[in-house]
C-alpha cells in the first residue's frame, strides 16, 4: 500500500462497505463518549482512495471509530489515507483486527483463513508451489514437495506474526478450527460465548460434521440442552447424563450471561461491583461460609488479605 498521510477528511465521504465484523452500537457509544470526554481521537482511522475520484474513500480500518464520529455529529475525522487494492485493505483491515485484544476464537480464525487465501491471491507463485507440492507429497510422497508446502506456511506465519504479533502456534491453532468446524455450524456459533471459547471450539471440531450439528441443537437451545461440548456429546453418543447440582447449574448460567454480554455492559457491571460497599461485605460474608475445594476455611484466607490490605478496619 502507498502511504498518502494523515489528514481530516469528511465523515459523509468515507464508504464502510462490507465490513469484517459488523459495528457494536453499544461499544460505539462507549466509544462516542469517550472520544467526547478526551476532546480527540487517540488513533485515527485508515482508508484508501476510492478510485481516481477526488474526494472519496473506502474504509480499511476503524468501523467503531467512524461511528463514533458520526454519533458524535462530528463533520471530519483524522485518517490514514493510502492508495491500496482490494486485496491490500483487505488484509490490512484484517491484521488491525487481530491485533485487538476482544477479539474471540472463531473470529481470529475466521480471520486467519480468508488472510491465508487472499495472500495465496497476492503471491500466486506460492498457491501453484503449493497446489503442486500437495500433489506430489500425496502421489509420490516426496520429501522435497513436503518441504515446499512446509516453506508456504512458515512464509504465512511469518508475514502474519510480523504484522500482527500472534505467534505462529496460535495461527496453527486458528486456521485448523476454522477448517474443522462445518461452514453452517460456524454461523451458528457466531455471537454466542462458545464462540469465546477455544478450547470449546477445539473439542467440537474434533467431531463428524454431523454430530457438531446435534450438539449444536442442544448447547444452543433455549435453555440449553448442555452446557459444555462434552455434556452435549455424552448425550448424543447416548450417554447417561450426570445430575448437576443447582449451583453449579447457575454457575454456568452466570458464566453465560457474562460470556454473552456487550463489552459496555460488562464495563457497567465491574463498575458497579467495585463500587458498592454492599458488595464487599457481602463478599466476605460468603468467604466466611465457602470452604475451599482442598478442605480448608476460605474465609482465613479471605479475613487475612483484608486485614493486610486494610479493608477491614472499618
Amino acid at each position: 500500500m502507498k502511504d498518502i498521510g494523515l489528514q481530516n477528511i469528511p465523515v459523509a465521504a468515507i464508504d464502510a462497505g462490507d465490513r469484517l465484523r459488523t459495528i457494536d452500537p453499544a461499544y460505539a457509544q462507549m466509544l462516542a463518549d469517550n472520544i467526547d470526554q478526551c476532546g480527540r481521537l487517540r488513533s485515527p482511522i485508515e482508508v484508501r482512495r476510492k478510485g481516481k475520484k477526488d474526494g472519496a474513500y473506502l474504509l480499511i480500518a476503524g468501523g467503531h471509530r467512524l461511528r463514533a464520529f458520526e454519533l458524535l455529529g462530528r463533520t471530519e475525522i483524522p485518517a490514514f489515507v493510502y492508495d491500496a487494492t482490494d486485496d491490500e485493505a483487505r488484509i490490512a483491515e484484517i491484521d488491525e483486527n487481530l491485533i485487538r485484544h476482544d477479539l474471540n476464537p472463531l473470529d481470529r480464525a475466521s480471520f486467519l483463513f480468508e488472510r491465508q487465501a487472499i495472500y495465496l491471491q497476492i503471491h500466486p507463485e506460492t498457491a501453484a508451489g503449493v497446489a503442486g507440492g500437495k500433489a506430489k507429497a500425496m502421489l509420490k510422497k516426496d520429501a522435497t514437495a513436503t518441504l515446499a508446502v512446509a516453506a508456504y506456511a512458515a512464509c504465512f506465519a511469518q508475514d502474519v506474526r510480523n504484522k500482527t504479533g500472534l505467534s505462529d502456534r496460535t495461527i496453527q491453532r486458528a486456521v485448523k478450527i476454522y477448517k474443522a468446524l462445518a461452514a453452517d455450524v460456524r454461523v451458528r456459533l457466531a455471537g454466542s460465548h462458545f464462540a469465546k471459547s477455544q478450547s470449546e471450539l477445539e473439542k467440537l471440531g474434533k467431531q463428524p460434521q454431523e454430530a457438531q450439528r446435534k450438539i449444536c441443537d442442544l448447547i444452543l437451545a433455549k435453555p440449553p440442552g448442555a452446557y459444555s461440548v462434552s455434556e452435549a456429546l455424552m448425550s448424543v453418543n447416548g450417554v447417561a447424563k450426570v445430575e448437576r447440582s443447582a449451583d453449579e447449574i447457575a454457575f454456568d448460567r452466570l458464566i453465560k450471561v457474562w460470556g454473552d454480554a456487550s463489552m459496555r455492559t460488562r464495563y457497567e457491571f465491574l463498575r458497579h461491583l467495585a463500587g458498592s460497599a454492599a458488595n464487599r461485605k457481602l463478599y466476605y460474608e460468603i468467604a466466611a461460609a465457602t470452604t475451599d475445594p482442598d478442605g480448608t476455611d476460605a474465609a482465613d484466607a479471605k479475613v487475612e488479605s483484608g486485614a493486610e490490605s486494610g479493608e477491614l478496619a472499618a
